[in-house]
Formats: structure tokens, sequence, C-alpha cells
């Protein structure tokens, strides 16, 4: 029996929010457009001005080629709180179109950035 080795086949989008500011208790939103391959992983950064509470990431995806998204996100996650300084969660989503939104649950400032998205389009198997 012969040895198979897969090998995945790896592309990269630049980053799409290269840092926004947001004051407390408020969000933004950002559009992610990758429907040719299998699986995005989206990494997001925050920074916290001081003690904060977690952070909400919400993913709406779209079914019409980006008119119109979903009123409730597909799934959410939280990047963990942190005492005044950095943290990053990666998320890895089917490939789509998406709306993202970051809600800054806390009560001072933070930063954020969703930073280049590592995408598998293949996988090779040799």
């Amino acid at each position: 029996m012969a040895t198979v080795v897969s090998t995945p086949v790896l592309a990269y989008a630049a980053s799409i929010v290269t840092g926004q500011g947001v004051k407390y208790s408020t969000s933004f939103t950002s559009t992610l457009n990758l429907t040719g391959a299998w699986e995005i992983q989206v990494p997001v950064w925050a920074k916290f001005s001081a003690v904060s509470v977690d952070c909400a990431v919400n993913f709406y995806p779209s079914n019409d080629g980006g008119v119109t998204f979903d009123t409730t996100p597909m799934f959410s996650v939280s990047i963990p709180r942190v005492q005044a300084g950095n943290s990053v969660a990666s998320i890895r989503i089917p490939t789509g179109m998406y709306a993202v939104q970051i809600a800054n649950n806390a009560h001072q400032s933070a930063s954020f950035q969703i930073l280049t998205q590592q995408i598998l389009t293949a996988i090779n198997n040799v």
C-alpha cells in the first residue's frame, strides 16, 4: 500500500482593518468576501486601554452575493479580556461573504485589527 502525503495549498489576503479605535460600548463592522477556497483563518487583534471585559466578534453571512447579510450571526466568538494589553483570536470559517462585527463591551476604549487572513485553497495528495 502506497503512502499518501496531503499538503495544504495556502494563500493570503491582506489585512482588511489595520487599526480601528472604538470607544466604550460601541462596535464597528467590516465585510469579508472570499469565495474561491475551502476555509479562511481570520485573526482578530485587540488592544485594550485598561482592565477590560471580553469583546465579541460576530460573523453575519450573506446568501445573495453581499447585497444583504443575515440579522442573526452565523456564529460569535469572544476575545478574552486582558489587563491593559493585546489579545489575538484566530477564527476558522468556511469561505463566503460575511459582515464581521467587533463589539467593544468594555467601559474603556480599545483598538482592533483584522489581520492578514490565511486561506486554504486546496489539498494536494501525493
